[in-house]
């Protein structure tokens, strides 16, 4: 409780009270309008540049800007609407009481492939108003609050401050092998997309950031969509959808570079470039990055580097963008996790099994090596007043392994047969008249994979109705395989030996229809159907066998909104979603059976509140599963753990965001998210070492596992000095997460602690020559140094042997049950400047 009541007060404890004198102010009116049709243009976003002041038009279009204790000096204010061009006004402030009024006229783009139409507050809380935006939860991150936190860390933890979000990093700093849960729901329930391209891997359903490395340099803005959300490509949302947008016309040349050293030897360089409008329809931008990092953890070393290109031809009605971008990971492994004895030791905090000898020393190549390569090809057209397409082509080439050596003393120690010549097919061998049935050895999983197709949609739009008709098609073509490397004995393998080989391919298509249709006073309906096919086809390791599912989808939604006056307005929505299972979940399924589909009815229900200097939205939800996939201790015929179908489970809760503009140097920001995530019943199934069988447990009315009943954030921001050259911010940000459980039985002992951290940033932005601009940003993160772990394993077990002097990582619950478990502690106080 102490460490909750220290999360609301420390914004305001550490950066203290300061005073400042008011001096003459300049204000600012008029209207934001369509420059084609003189339409008012809603939600418009106005800013001053370099500052957190801002405002949003109201339902005429009209707005109020009054900007107080300014220096002397000049000034740029931002007129933005996603879809236009932004207009730059440039002022001159002489210290004297001044009023403007100004109409100002936005030109449409018609290259933003948007699947919600968004206006954005300059300190990224929404704005969506009752014509462009559907009746759903969801937040918009711009290019600026990006490139704030963008300092070398994945997009996860770029993410980390936003509401329902829990992040976590294998190596500890957010570098490397992260993730991110939103609502309690992991990366295989989050659908992600890059330009409405599906970035999810087809099989696993998982995304991998570490992929991708400093793509967020490249990202226009990104949204997020808890719960359902809209109809979109790729594997289904069961609890959030992240949308990135790389598709923006910039007309200004630059070049700019951005450097970070920090903690941990962590290094990041980049340049990017964009030629600007050359010969009045073409533009280039690229980028080049490298990030390397030794971690937190003992030898979680990333090597990470990534290059995006963008081509694009802009003419009076239709555009054409070329991109490719391409990301290589190199990590050392930190996948096991620390042993939970060594949870309270402060000695062993950083402990890292992965590539241990039995001689004590470790493997120097035990790292997981991929590279992904990504081709698209954009095409838009305005057909007329009122109707816009779009054509989109992709494909992404992926291949890569991880290298694991297995020493014969120590896999037989822990009674694994992964260094038996048997568990890779291989004969038994004669040393000096010795059978040998084990040896040493190296191997490689590999995965070698193709995946392409195409995205297309037809927009309407005019004053009172809004259609989206649109779909995708994607064909995934994947071989996995082991090969062994090296090994001591060889047996009767040969160089490069593969003792599996197994090819899949999915096919996904998808078609939608989207209406927004607005009913006369103030009343807006929605509606959003999707019919969804997947065929899987895939072959056992052994390759000895090939099975084939195929799943039809209906996915409707439904919605309403309502707007009370210019500044409020109210929501409802309806929607249902179904999900296929994943890779493992059919090829470790037991013999004869495959899990079902599951399925998902989500309502949402809101209000937002937006006035000048400020912002509220709540949002209350309710998210019913039939059939969702869960581990429950149940294995299969090879004793492989498998996840089975829970009938009923269900989550539900409230969502507060809001921002605060407390005085013109002085903002607030914050979120809450209470929850309750519960499955009704479920069984057991603990393995007992004594008897070889399964011992069963009936649950009833348990927490979801990684779901805490409490998520919030809160942070403070001050604008320290701002002058015509020099422009010097900090903000303190912290984070409260309530009790994870590991799994789905709610024992205390089986969860990890609630935990709180701060990060606290510094920002000074510099105006010199002959640099446009030079910005220093230092990042403190985890600020009073607090020791947590936000992600973890368990493994429970029945029996009369006491294991714990052996194994660090068991831990005794009660009587004879055991359980083995493995936690991934986060970096102490570190810094990247």
């Amino acid at each position: 409780m102490f460490s909750f009541i220290r999360f609301f007060i420390t914004p305001i404890i550490l950066l203290g009270a300061v005073l400042t004198t008011v001096q003459a102010q300049v204000i600012f009116k008029g209207t934001v309008i369509d420059n084609f049709t003189k339409q008012p243009l809603v939600g418009a976003s106005i800013s001053l540049i370099g500052t957190s002041l801002g405002t949003v038009s109201d339902e005429e279009g009209q707005y109020y800007l009054e900007l107080k204790a300014l220096e002397q000096g000049d000034y740029q204010l931002e007129y933005y609407f996603l879809g236009y061009e932004p207009e730059i006004l440039s002022f001159s402030y002489d210290g004297s009481k001044t009023s403007h009024v100004f109409v100002i006229a936005l030109k449409q783009s018609h290259y933003t492939l948007t699947e919600i139409k968004v206006s954005a507050l300059s300190g990224g809380y929404i704005n969506p108003d009752v014509r462009e935006s559907a009746p759903f939860s969801f937040s918009t991150l711009s290019k600026a609050n990006l490139e704030l936190r963008n300092l070398g860390q994945d997009v996860p933890f770029l993410l980390k401050f936003t509401p329902a979000a829990v992040v976590n990093s294998d190596a500890g700093t957010g570098i490397g092998y992260t993730g991110i849960r939103i609502r309690g729901s992991d990366g295989t329930r989050t659908n992600v997309t890059i330009n409405g391209v599906p970035l999810n891997d087809a099989e696993s359903q998982g995304t991998f950031w570490v992929d991708l490395p400093d793509f967020a340099t490249s990202v226009q803005n990104l949204q997020i969509q808890r719960g359902v959300g809209l109809s979109t490509n790729g594997a289904g949302a069961f609890g959030a959808g992240v949308h990135l947008q790389t598709l923006e016309k910039n007309s200004d040349a630059y070049f700019q570079s951005g450097n970070t050293i920090g903690s941990f030897n962590t290094i990041k360089n980049n340049i990017a470039f964009n030629t600007g409008l050359v010969n009045e329809h073409f533009t280039f931008n690229g980028r080049l990055s490298r990030i390397q990092s030794d971690g937190y953890i003992d030898r979680a070393t990333a090597d990470l580097q990534s290059h995006y290109l963008h081509a694009g031809w802009w003419g009076e009605k239709a555009n054409i963008q070329a991109l490719f971008f391409h990301g290589h990971e190199e990590t050392y492994q930190a996948w096991f996790g620390l042993p939970v004895q060594y949870k309270d030791d402060t000695n062993l905090q950083t402990y890292n099994p992965a590539g241990l000898k039995a001689d004590g020393t470790f493997h120097p190549n035990q790292v997981d090596n991929y590279r992904q390569t990504h081709y698209q090809l954009h095409f838009r057209n305005q057909l007329g007043l009122n109707w816009n397409s779009h054509i989109g082509l992709h494909y992404t080439r992926g291949l890569g392994y991880f290298e694991e050596y297995k020493d014969r003393v120590m896999e037989s120690a822990i009674f694994s047969p992964e260094a038996s010549f048997a568990f890779y097919g291989l004969e038994n061998i004669t040393v000096g008249g010795d059978t040998i049935t084990e040896t040493n050895l190296i191997r490689r999983r590999w995965l070698d994979n193709h995946f392409f197709g195409g995205v297309w949609n037809v927009d309407y739009s005019d004053n009172r109705l809004d259609i989206s008709i649109g779909g995708a098609a994607s064909l995934y073509i994947g071989n996995h395989n082991g090969e062994i490397i090296w090994a001591e004995y060889a047996s009767n393998s040969e160089q490069g030996y593969r003792y599996y080989d197994a090819d899949a391919d999915k096919t996904d298509i998808n078609v939608y229809t989207r209406v927004q249709y607005d009913v006369g006073g103030n009343w807006d309906l929605f509606g959003d159907l999707q019919l969804r096919k997947v065929v899987y086809n895939w072959q056992n390791l052994a390759a000895t066998m090939t099975n084939v599912k195929e799943y039809f989808f209906f996915n409707p939604k439904f919605g309403v909104s309502f707007r009370w006056r210019p500044d409020l307005r109210s929501y409802l929505s309806v929607a249902m979603a179904n999900r296929e299972p994943g890779r493992f979940d059919f090829l470790d399924a037991v013999s004869g059976s495959f899990p079902k589909p599951e399925k998902l009815l989500n309502v949402e229900g809101g209000f937002e509140v937006v006035k000048e200097g400020g912002s509220l939205l709540v949002n209350a939800y309710y998210m019913y599963y039939r059939d969702q996939l869960a581990l429950t201790g149940a294995i299969n015929q090879d004793a492989l753990p498998v996840r089975v179908n829970i009938p009923k489970s269900y989550r539900y809760g409230v969502e507060i965001s809001g921002a605060k503009r407390l005085h013109n140097k002085w903002q607030l920001e914050g979120s809450l998210a209470v929850s309750q995530n519960k499955i009704q019943s479920f069984t057991e199934f603990i393995d007992n070492w004594d008897t070889g069988e399964q011992d069963v447990v009936e649950h009833r009315h348990t927490d979801l596992a990684f779901s805490p009943p409490l998520v919030a954030h809160a942070g403070l921001s001050y604008s320290f000095f701002k002058s015509k050259k020099w422009d010097v911010d900090g903000r303190i940000l912290s984070k409260y997460v309530g009790r994870q459980f590991l799994d789905n039985t709610s024992r205390k002992i089986a969860s990890l602690d609630p935990y709180f951290y701060s990060d606290f940033q510094l920002t000074c932005k510099v105006k010199i020559k002959p640099l446009e601009s030079m910005t220093i940003n230092l990042l403190i993160r985890n600020l009073f140094n607090q020791r947590y772990s936000p992600n973890g394993w368990i493994y429970r077990y029945n029996s009369t042997y006491d294991g714990r002097d052996f194994d660090p990582y068991a831990q005794l619950e009660n009587g004879n049950t055991y359980s083995l478990v493995g936690l991934y502690p986060q970096a102490g106080r570190n810094i990247l400047l």
